[in-house]
């Protein structure tokens, strides 16, 4: 395990005690990390197949900060044994001990191969929005250990059931195993492409949340269908992350659903938000949204902004399916 040998054998066991219930550590790196007086400090980042841990360099081994891979927004290496990773509204910078080592390579690689082998059909810059590495000789061949080190086999129905054991880690909710067994096996076999989350509605309802999440980035399901079920704040949210950073969604189904005017307005400013959409179906039937009129210049004004649109289905009410051709 690479860094590892460079740890204290007293502190390197703690570490594994202390991880012996939070998955399988895959690589731990010793570092000396920036703290607010700019000063540093010394501690381990502990990697596993979803997570990153800063743990303190102490005995015992306590965690300090954890984050799901998918929180990273950028990575930023300028100097060979310096990392920045800027995670929500804060930067963390790192150093590698030893200035000539590759560890800082190493922890970046291991991270673009865990985020690949998650969403095996996702660009890497489409999970992490910046990845300023220099010189450019350096990044390139980075990605190629990525694309290298990546597990090529992208499994069941796009590897939705890596996204969403990634989705529920990152959400801290409960991992379903009949959700992945039900994807990989029953909607394999039928070869569906369409995510019916009433197949699920005997769980609690806001286990429906990492199922939603894990359409952000998956590639194999072209229709989502939430017919019939009344989601919570959380689980609409979610679909309204999805809508903004899906590009497979052909059709989305919200009929009867309870859902209100300004859900509606949040929705459209999601689609407006993603250039990449493939949606072009909406079927908001049986909802009592009381302003059609809002909906309707809704509807023009998406159409109109997302010009390579196909076409758009638009389903309120009682109305027919309306079908604007751009």
């Amino acid at each position: 395990m690479a860094s590892s040998n460079r740890i204290p054998s007293e502190l390197n066991a703690s570490i594994k005690e202390l991880f012996k219930r939070k998955g399988r550590i895959l690589l731990k790196c010793p570092v000396r990390m920036e703290t607010k007086s700019e000063r540093t400090e010394n501690k381990v980042l502990v990697f596993t197949a979803f997570r990153l841990y800063i743990v303190a360099a102490k005995i015992p081994s306590k965690i300090e900060l954890q984050f799901n891979y998918v929180e990273i927004y950028s990575i930023e290496s300028k100097k060979s044994n310096q990392l920045r990773l800027l995670i929500g509204e804060r930067i963390y910078t790192v150093f590698s001990l030893d200035t000539e080592s590759s560890d800082v390579d190493v922890m970046i690689g291991h991270i673009g191969t865990m985020i690949k082998n998650i969403f095996p059909s996702t660009l890497l810059g489409d999970i992490v929005r910046k990845i300023d590495v220099v010189p450019p000789e350096r990044l390139k061949q980075l990605y190629d250990s990525i694309e290298s080190g990546a597990k090529m086999d992208i499994g069941p129905c796009g590897g939705f059931s890596k996204q969403y054991a990634c989705m529920c880690d990152c959400l801290g909710l409960p991992y379903r195993e009949e959700v992945a067994w039900d994807v990989d096996t029953i909607y394999l076999s039928h070869d569906t492409k369409e995510l019916v989350l009433h197949d699920f509605d005997h769980l609690e309802v806001r286990d429906l949340v990492p199922i939603i999440a894990a359409l952000e980035h998956n590639t194999w399901f072209t229709k989502l269908r939430v017919s019939n079920i009344k989601l919570t704040s959380d689980a609409n949210e979610q679909i309204l992350v999805v809508l903004r950073r899906n590009v497979a969604l052909e059709a989305i189904y919200f009929d009867n659903t309870g859902i209100k005017g300004d859900f509606v307005h949040k929705m459209s400013m999601a689609l407006i938000a993603n250039s990449q959409t493939s949606l072009h179906t909406i079927d908001l039937s049986n909802n009592l949204i009381e302003d059609k009129g809002l909906l309707v210049s809704l509807f023009f004004f998406i159409s109109n902004f997302v010009s390579f649109w196909f076409g758009f289905a638009f389903v309120v009410g009682s109305m027919s399916v309306a079908r604007l051709w751009v």
